[in-house]
């Protein structure tokens, strides 16, 4: 996941391990890289801006808990934040425009995306989508928030839930065998 872990505004060059959680990461402010181990075998993944420092935050989704592990870059400090149920697919976002990542997951077979929203601590659940689906939640009507959105390839459209809105458009585009971008992929 693209990010920016010094706070320069730019995005820097980083890897994740998956066989032992570690991350490296290449800061473009210094050239510096440094190696931190944060995650176990099975974990995916997710650095963004927890804590609206402007620095990405080293985080994990642990899909068979349900659980982001995150390591805050202002404090230091660690914490847990348990989103949906385990096996759903876990993602962030910027879902209520406070210039904080948001946890989120979504879970295929319902349809079902669970948020909690940075700004007020509350949980969100909306049904959107179906198991087929392919999630590309982004800002797609450039309010500041990130909106709910998924892909569906077998008629090759994009369902968009637009915040600023709060309705929904839908625009076919691509050809079969495409992939989504941005999407949200599980392994």
């Amino acid at each position: 996941m693209p990010a920016d872990f010094d706070g320069d505004g730019k995005t820097d060059l980083a890897v994740w391990r998956p066989s032992d959680g570690t991350w490296t990461i290449r800061y473009s402010m210094t050239g510096v890289t440094s190696t931190r181990q944060w995650g176990i075998t099975g974990d995916l993944p997710q650095a963004s801006d927890f804590d609206g420092d402007g620095i990405a935050d080293l985080a994990v989704w642990r899909r068979g808990e349900a659980n982001f592990y995150i390591t805050y870059s202002g404090s230091g400090a660690t914490g847990v934040i348990q989103v949906g149920s385990a096996g759903n697919n876990g993602l962030v976002g910027d879902f209520d425009g406070d210039h904080k990542a948001d946890p989120a997951s979504y879970e295929p077979a319902s349809g079902t995306w669970t948020i909690k929203l940075s700004s007020s601590g509350q949980m969100m659940t909306r049904q959107w989508g179906v198991g087929t689906d392919r999630v590309v939640p982004g800002d797609y009507d450039h309010d500041g928030k990130t909106d709910l959105a998924f892909f569906r390839a077998s008629t090759r459209e994009w369902f968009v839930y637009r915040s600023s809105t709060q309705s929904y458009t839908v625009t076919a585009f691509g050809r079969g065998g495409d992939v989504p971008i941005p999407s949200v992929f599980v392994r």
